[in-house]
């Protein structure tokens, strides 16, 4: 075997000659061959490219939750006037129906707004929770009526905030 050169990487054969014209290829053939081998390379790269993007962009807006995805309910019996009255709600994923855990809940507010009286309100305050999904709260609720209840939390890994606004009935 030759000495490989510069020139020719695949190296000479004894005499001089070519190790491709050797084998049968003209050097014209050759190039057509390594230049179909380069685009068939770059199409499947772009391919690839093309597809990986896609990928990405799937993952990082389809795993995202809209506010709507999520629901707050009112959770336990009924409520009745008096000072200290505890009130459980639930945070629920819509698209699993599965409890949403350490949401952090940084707005309320309880107000008379259904029957008129968005000026009453009350204090609202929030009481820790053993059940995964359920926050506690406490808040002194002056007269039976129907009440109005708003509530804003952020979950863990979504950009927007998820509100609620559930209505109270009050009894005496």
């Amino acid at each position: 075997m030759g000495a490989r050169s510069a020139r020719n990487p695949f190296g000479t054969w004894p005499g001089g000659k070519h190790s491709l014209a050797l084998a049968g290829l003209k050097t014209r053939e050759c190039a057509v061959l390594t230049v179909g081998k380069i685009d068939m390379n770059i199409k499947h790269s772009m391919r690839g490219f093309v597809l990986a993007q896609a990928l990405t962009l799937a993952a990082t807006f389809g795993a995202q939750a809209a506010p709507e995805d999520y629901a707050f309910k009112i959770i336990g019996s009924e409520l009745h006037k008096g000072a200290g009255v505890a009130i459980t709600v639930s945070l629920t994923d819509l698209r699993t129906n599965s409890p949403v855990s350490d949401a952090v809940i940084f707005t309320t507010r309880l107000d008379m707004a259904p029957e008129g009286m968005a000026g009453m309100t009350t204090p609202v305050e929030a009481v820790a929770s053993g059940i995964p999904g359920q926050y506690q709260f406490k808040a002194d609720l002056a007269m039976a009526g129907t009440w109005r209840f708003q509530i804003a939390a952020k979950v863990q890994g979504e950009v927007d905030t998820v509100q609620g606004e559930l209505i109270l009935g009050v009894k005496p």
